[in-house]
């Protein structure tokens, strides 16, 4: 749930922490979310439906609380969200990590995205084929990607500028 709630980006959300049991990708813990302003009823209570829909959250009691953490030690309920008291059986939606939310310690993530540009195959001072392309996302977002040796020639042949692919788990780098 831990992975899963990194990979979304909702508005309003500014950051996660969790307990140790969650950071090991276990099915329980506390997972604590910042978000709001927490005054804002109709945005909490978005931000709520929007992360129960993309974890597909489910408890038993059909509700969940939140609200603000005010002493450190006890939490302020203000709002109660009513859930599914099981988990939906969900029909397998590819689901893509926005080019925006991508990040140098995510390790599963996918992106659906069309090439705007792609280089000619070039030759580095180091003799290895070489390959750059631009990718927009469905959100308008960019990235560079580039390819290097063996995946430089293998796909400068499959991937033609203006189509949309799928591209995952390479190597996420900040830009210079």
């Amino acid at each position: 749930m831990w992975a899963k709630l990194h990979q979304i980006s909702i508005n309003g959300m500014v950051s996660l922490k969790s307990s140790t049991e969650c950071t090991k990708n276990l099915d329980h813990g506390e997972i604590y979310i910042y978000c709001g302003p927490y005054t804002d009823k109709s945005l909490m209570a978005e931000i709520g439906s929007e992360i129960i829909t993309h974890l597909n959250y489910s408890h038993p009691s059909g509700e969940i609380y939140f609200g603000r953490d005010v002493s450190r030690q006890k939490i302020d309920i203000l709002y109660k969200l009513k859930i599914p008291k099981e988990p939906k059986k969900m029909i397998q939606e590819d689901v893509y990590t926005p080019i925006k939310s991508l990040n140098s310690f995510m390790k599963d993530w996918c992106l659906k995205a069309r090439v705007t540009l792609k280089s000619a195959l070039r030759v580095t001072a180091k003799g290895k084929s070489m390959m750059k392309i631009e990718l927009l996302d469905q959100d308008g977002s960019q990235i560079e990607a580039a390819f290097f040796g063996t995946a430089a020639d293998i796909f400068d042949k499959r991937i033609t500028q203006g189509k949309v692919y799928k591209f995952s788990n390479g190597s996420v780098k900040a830009c210079n």
